[in-house]
């Protein structure tokens, strides 16, 4: 009789999650973005903040009993999410001396644990750790007036993966990223700033060895 292989064999009754995995993301970047200036303390109107994501991801996985998995993963994307404010900042209740504003996220990271509940060979899960990113912020047509820095924040979010064979799974994600606060500093006394909040809905594929 000829031997299969293991990844070409029958799936077992329940997935053995233990071990670790990698695989690659696409996902979509999207929320709502303001722009404050700090001499007047008001908002501007809210700029809408999308974009695409492609990229990867590795962790490990522990099976602490027959449902429960505990683990660690780690991700990076290259990043197409944007915001632009056309709003006019030059009326009151703004002073700045040019309208309109922008904020791109170049990149973005994750570090984060994981706790899932297997069912067989789909597994629901929570997850929440460190965000970080690439951040670039600026008042359109100002000299000078940019904010440009890696910013250190949290993320939260859930998901659910599935086994399609012995060793691959996909899964379909929610993350929501807080950044914290990106100053905007720059000539004609422009002394402002955005806070950074977004959340990614992403696919992955994922090989565990």
């Amino acid at each position: 009789m000829p031997l299969t292989s293991q990844a070409a064999g029958p799936m077992p009754p329940m997935f053995d999650w233990s071990g670790p995995f990698a695989g690659a993301n696409l996902g979509y970047g999207f929320g709502h973005d303001f722009f404050t200036e700090r001499s007047v303390h008001a908002k501007s109107k809210s700029a809408t903040l999308d974009g695409a994501t492609i990229g990867g991801e590795a962790g490990y996985n522990m099976m602490m009993n027959s449902n429960v998995v505990l683990g660690v993963a780690g991700d990076f994307a290259f990043s197409g999410i944007t915001a632009l404010s056309a709003s006019n900042f030059t009326t009151p209740p703004f002073y700045s001396c040019l309208g309109g504003c922008n904020l791109d996220v170049n990149w973005f990271g994750t570090a984060r644990v994981r706790a899932g509940y297997a069912m067989g060979n789909t597994m629901p899960y929570i997850t929440g750790g460190i965000a970080v990113a690439g951040l670039d912020a600026t008042f359109v047509g100002s000299s000078g007036a940019r904010g440009k820095k890696t910013r250190v924040g949290w993320t939260v979010g859930a998901g659910i993966e599935h086994a399609f064979t012995n060793n691959v799974t996909a899964r379909i994600e929610y993350l929501y990223a807080d950044l914290g606060r990106l100053n905007i500093n720059g000539t004609c006394n422009i002394n402002c700033f955005t806070d950074v909040k977004f959340s990614v809905v992403r696919a992955g594929l994922d090989f565990h060895f």
